[in-house]
């Protein structure tokens, strides 16, 4: 017998074990297993019916990853190109320091549009002043 046929003879064993059970949207569910459905076209369901996609563990290393390389460079910046600028900064914390507190405090997604708006606003036009990340 072959692999395919092994892999299928297993799941038609599970699926005469286990009968199927409606889903919350109505959908004939083929296969239970924990928190996670496999419907009739093969797709990954979680209990509320929503496709699962990706993997959650793998999206937290990229993130991980990601929030590293930006805070080395900040560091970078800090001390390779900062020294060769005049203070000029207008808000407190710098930006630089405003963007670590952000990468700390926040996931990165909303670090990264809190960073953004930073570095837009902080330019010689505008006000300035005392600035901290807020939640």
């Amino acid at each position: 017998m072959s692999k395919a046929g092994i892999e299928t003879g297993c799941r038609e064993e599970l699926l005469q074990e286990k009968k199927p059970r409606p889903s919350p949207r109505g959908q004939k569910l083929h296969f239970s297993a924990g928190s996670f459905c496999i419907g009739p076209a093969g797709v990954v369901q979680n209990r509320k019916g929503k496709q699962k996609f990706g993997n959650k563990k793998s999206m937290v290393i990229i993130s991980k990853s990601i929030k590293f390389c930006l805070i080395k460079s900040v560091h970078f910046y800090r001390a390779v190109v900062r020294p060769w600028i005049p203070c000029c900064c207008k808000y407190e914390p710098t930006c630089s320091e405003y963007a670590l507190l952000c990468l700390d405090l926040f996931p990165l997604h909303r670090a990264m549009i809190k960073i953004l708006r930073r570095l837009i606003f902080c330019n010689p036009f505008c006000k300035g002043g005392v600035d901290y990340p807020n939640h």
